[in-house]
């Protein structure tokens, strides 16, 4: 019992596909070099060879990277986990980076880090990154901070017993701004777009002993700010999820739509505007206003005969042959 214990609080943790206990298959250098230029170089990373002690596998390759003032330690087989056990200690986490290695696999008894030129000299990896969810999550929190698209963005990892182990997953949930149609020459206030997972969020359902960092709890998973620990768009996300518990608990999984708008329903003004357009099609054929013009233009346009300039007609005209014989 007590090793049953140790072993869920081990891998509760884990962010990707079940954990292959004992598996012993190669680790594939280029898959870590994706995921490393995936994240970019706004903070650090490094791809690690780790010497262990286990027998038939004197050593294996894995992904260090900081994200949210934190370090992650992610490897193909079982994705990413948090190695950091304290929030905003990244310097002197990095200064105790065996300590650390060593809390999630005891038989790690050193590292060295891959030079530049063996990273560039991996073949090219291709296809889906392997149990990548969170790392292709970062990026794209990343991306969309880059390009000022987002007001808000957040990590959120949801964790799920099945009949083959614990599953976890990770989405990015992201605030943007969305402004409405000009009124009477004035821009209105923008209004909040809650946009939900840039990815569709497998096997999702309440787990309530996850525990995060230094010994953060939620129910059924984990916020990992892309900008702050907690933020309200987190709440507001776990309460969209909860309110749709009956779904995951029937389909195990979730779907998130592309948009989810404050106001999905049209309002007695655009119900309006939308008759109104629709009068004027009928009445006036479809097409905007310079559309119709065109048309009509096109339609009342003078024949070939009506363009040709008369004063050139009567220069010079062709004589007959009654005219020449006479």
């Amino acid at each position: 019992m007590q090793l049953i214990k140790r072993l869920r609080l081990l891998l509760v943790l884990l962010v990707g596909l079940p954990v292959a206990l004992g598996d012993a298959s190669p680790r594939d250098v280029a898959a870590l070099v994706r995921a490393k230029n995936l994240l970019g170089t706004e903070s650090w990373s490094a791809v690690l060879q780790l010497a262990t002690t286990r027998p038939g596998r004197p050593s294996e390759n894995a992904l260090v990277f900081e994200f949210a003032d934190a370090l992650w330690f992610y490897r193909p087989i079982d994705g990413t986990r948090s190695l950091s056990r304290h929030w905003n200690n990244v310097p002197a986490d990095r200064e105790q980076l065996l300590e650390l290695l060593q809390r999630i696999d005891p038989t790690y008894q050193s590292y060295r880090f891959y030079s530049d030129d063996e990273l560039l000299a991996a073949p090219p990896s291709r296809g889906t990154l392997r149990n990548g969810c969170f790392i292709e999550s970062a990026a794209e929190a990343r991306r969309l901070r880059r390009e000022g698209r987002v007001v808000e963005s957040c990590l959120l990892s949801y964790y799920v017993k099945t009949a083959s182990g614990l599953k976890g997953h990770t989405v990015l949930c992201y605030k943007t701004l969305r402004y409405p149609p000009l009124r009477s020459g004035r821009r209105a206030a923008p209004e909040s777009e809650v946009v939900l997972g840039a990815r569709s969020s497998h096997g999702l359902g309440p787990l309530g002993d996850a525990h995060g960092i230094d010994g953060r709890s939620g129910q059924g998973g984990q916020d990992h700010g892309a900008d702050d620990l907690v933020t309200p768009l987190a709440a507001t996300v776990r309460k969209r999820l909860t309110a749709r518990s009956a779904e995951i608990a029937k389909n195990g999984r979730i779907n998130f739509p592309k948009r989810e708008t404050r106001n999905p329903e049209p309002t007695r003004s655009q119900r309006s505007q939308r008759q109104k357009r629709a009068l004027r099609a009928q009445r006036f054929g479809r097409g905007n206003r310079k559309e119709r013009r065109d048309r009509k233009e096109w339609q009342d346009r003078p024949s070939k005969r009506e363009t040709l300039n008369p004063k050139l007609e009567t220069q010079n005209p062709k004589p007959t042959r009654s005219q020449r014989e006479a």
